[in-house]
């Protein structure tokens, strides 16, 4: 994938179907052809939390948020995966 932004619409139109394996083979071409853009990891964060894996989520959020540290989208995302995760382990404890 040349264009990000293609990319990027594109993800979005595999995740809004629920195809994940095709939105997880694009990021992980995205990230291959563009490994030094914070874009392909936040997509795969995104990938991961729809999937319900907030680990997994966690992780690529960290790694884009660590090539762009100012970027918003991938903080916001891993404030909503710390949180959920934190609430789903007081449930458990419960």
């Amino acid at each position: 994938p040349e264009s990000l932004a293609a990319s990027e619409i594109l993800f979005k139109t595999y995740l809004a179907k629920k195809d994940y394996a095709a939105a997880s083979h694009l990021t992980d071409a995205i990230i291959k052809a563009h490994a030094d853009s914070a874009t392909g990891y936040f997509l795969k964060g995104m990938l991961s939390q729809a999937q319900g894996d907030n680990r997994g989520s966690i992780v690529h959020l960290e790694r884009s948020l660590s090539i762009s540290p100012l970027a918003t989208e991938p903080l916001n995302l891993l404030i909503v995966c710390t949180t959920t995760g934190k609430e789903q382990n007081d449930v458990n404890a419960k």
